[in-house]
């Protein structure tokens, strides 16, 4: 077999943790089309697909165990007390045996994979390493290289190294060699043409931390080592290339508009240390790339920033609609300080945006008591900020006649700090605020998220100011492994190294069920994401309720592991996209 410069491989799991799992994934685009214009030669395994769970199925086993999900967490009449525990026990054996098949083929898929690293003896192997059960799995195919193919450097990126890089997290806990956090473009390429120039492991490493290659964590007998972020031009960044993905993948692209956060000041966000640098990209560039995907069939898009400015939004929105340009587009934004004095400029802003064709808007409410805001977050915003931006966009989805669903997230159980409980906050106030908060704005969706303390954020750095107890070595390491997708369901959470105001992880989660509960009594829906959202558009979702139902179908799916309806859903969704793209009649001849 022929020998390469470099092996791609994207983590996989048989387990889909959400929709969006399997929506064009925009790093590794860009990976590929950075490794193209450098003219290296590699090979992207890129296993997440629409169709690629098929392999890891067990029918007998997934439609059974669909059904009985469905009865167990949704049947309004679930049967005796005797009846509700067979079924559990039930439940429990089908998924236990769907595991285990899964894993075998898993182990093989992965042996496959080492075999065929081992025959083209890549120099570099580079992991894009997610959370939970698909770590895991990384770091089984990391041993198989290291043992079939010992000179071989595997690295490690994507979302675990970006938020477990602070403290050395990424490496002290695991088997990878190196690792690349924040932008990786341009370190991965470094590493690959070093690593070409040498034949053993040992030289190869010695070259590569002599270097000095910044957003690069390697290891040293002294400890680890993290080399400082060096932030690429954003307006130098490659349009990403979906070649092969246009037909296993759900057409919504990921457009980097900015990287960062314009704040980037919240005590707890993780957003900030992966990219410090705030940076807007140049509304023209936004939009040749928009139109650039436009022409090869995708019609929708979500913006990538933490925070996407409004008058960044508003430019680039200009320019979509000068172009004349059809599509649909997710945003991320905060409230608007002293919102209240500024209405007008954001009705009249949102409403630009709305033409250009927002129809989706995710906004981190976080909490609906100031205290909160102000003490534990440090969003630098009150509730009444958020209310009055959310009457805005409101405002200017009614003037322009073109719904726009509206996402407020909320982190809770929360820190409360010594300060705040004196002054008589207590967690159920919190509670209590949050769900007036949510009544009030009546968002489409009402998110609740307890609190994590990711490494190198202030809640981290400074856990005793929050009455955050935790044990940093046991901590870093137990999140690495812990299982947060809907799979986590089937087993009794461990009980983690850490405790909030004194309540360990088990308490946390039983708060968390609670303002669930909470929210669903106050007729707030808090089961849709962006995801759904997209999809259940594309479907012919018109009310809450049928959105409610596509995110409960989504979810069983997922939790059985049986995509039947999940496939049809997200098919019908890229005829949807297809359909929007081709309404602009554009050629496919790239325009930039």
């Amino acid at each position: 077999m022929k020998e390469i410069d470099l092996f791609i491989y994207n983590g996989f799991t048989p387990r889909r943790r959400s929709p969006g799992d399997v929506f064009l994934d925009n790093g590794i685009g860009m990976l590929r089309a950075y490794f193209k214009k450098n003219n290296m030669d590699f090979v992207l395994e890129d296993r997440i697909g629409i169709d690629s769970y098929v392999d890891f199925d067990l029918p007998e086993i997934s439609v059974p165990l669909r059904e009985l999900c469905k009865k167990v967490i949704y049947s309004k009449n679930k049967g005796s007390l005797p009846r509700q525990f067979l079924d559990k026990f039930k439940l429990k054996g089908l998924y236990t045996k769907l595991v285990r098949y899964q894993d075998a083929v898993m182990r093989q898929y992965l042996g496959q994979l080492r075999d065929r690293i081992a025959d083209m003896r890549p120099p570099v192997v580079g992991m894009k390493v997610w959370f939970g059960i698909t770590f895991n799995y990384c770091k089984m195919l990391c041993d198989m290289i290291q043992e079939a193919s010992p000179e071989t450097i595997v690295v490690a990126g994507g979302p675990l190294a970006n938020c477990y890089n602070a403290d050395g997290v990424i490496l002290k806990y695991t088997p990878f060699d190196l690792a690349v956090y924040s932008e990786g473009e341009i370190a991965l390429t470094q590493i690959v043409r070093i690593a070409k120039r040498y034949n053993t492991k040992k030289e190869r490493l010695e070259a590569i931390i002599s270097a000095n290659i910044p957003n690069l964590v390697y290891r040293t007998p002294d400890g680890i080592v993290r080399n400082p972020i060096q932030p690429l031009p954003i307006n130098e960044k490659l349009i990403p290339d979906y070649e092969g993905d246009y037909n296993n993948k759900v057409m919504n692209h990921t457009i980097i508009d900015a990287l960062g956060c314009d704040y980037g000041k919240c005590y707890f966000c993780i957003h900030p240390k992966i990219h410090p640098h705030f940076r807007l990209r140049d509304p023209k560039l936004v939009v040749d790339e928009i139109e650039y995907m436009i022409r090869r069939g995708i019609g929708f898009f979500t913006f990538t920033a933490s925070d996407t400015p409004l008058p960044h939004a508003r430019r680039i929105s200009e320019e979509i609609l000068r172009r004349k340009l059809n599509l649909e587009f997710t945003i991320l934004a905060r409230g608007s300080k002293g919102a209240a004095k500024r209405k007008q400029h954001l009705v009249d802003s949102y409403r630009t945006i709305i033409r250009a064709g927002m129809r989706i808007l995710y906004m981190g409410a976080e909490s609906g008591n100031d205290d909160v805001l102000r003490d534990v977050l440090n969003k630098n915003l009150t509730a009444q900020d958020i209310a009055d931006t959310i009457e805005c966009i409101r405002k200017a989805s009614d003037m322009e006649g073109k719904k726009v669903y509206i996402i407020t997230s909320y982190i809770y159980p929360i820190p409360l700090t010594d300060g705040l409980l004196k002054s008589g906050i207590t967690f159920e106030k919190v509670l209590e605020d949050n769900i007036t908060l949510g009544k009030r704005t009546q968002p489409d969706s009402f998110q609740v998220m307890p609190a994590t303390v990711y490494t190198g954020v202030d809640w981290y750095n400074n856990a005793r100011r929050y009455n955050i107890e935790l044990d940093k070595e046991k901590y870093a390491k137990s999140m690495l492994e812990l299982e947060t997708s809907p799979h986590a369901i089937f087993d009794k959470p461990p009980e983690l190294p850490f405790k909030i105001n004194g309540r360990g992880f088990h308490a946390w989660v039983n708060m968390y069920l609670k303002i669930c509960r909470a929210a669903n009594d106050a007729g707030l829906p808090s089961e849709l994401n962006d995801e759904h959202l997209v999809i259940g558009r594309s479907v012919g979702c018109k009310s809450a309720e049928e959105l409610t139902q596509l995110s409960r179908d989504l979810f069983l799916d997922i939790i059985s592991c049986n995509g039947e309806r999940s496939g049809k859903f997200f098919r019908m969704t890229n005829k949807k996209s297809r359909e929007i793209a081709g309404s602009n009649n554009l050629s496919k001849k790239s325009a930039v």
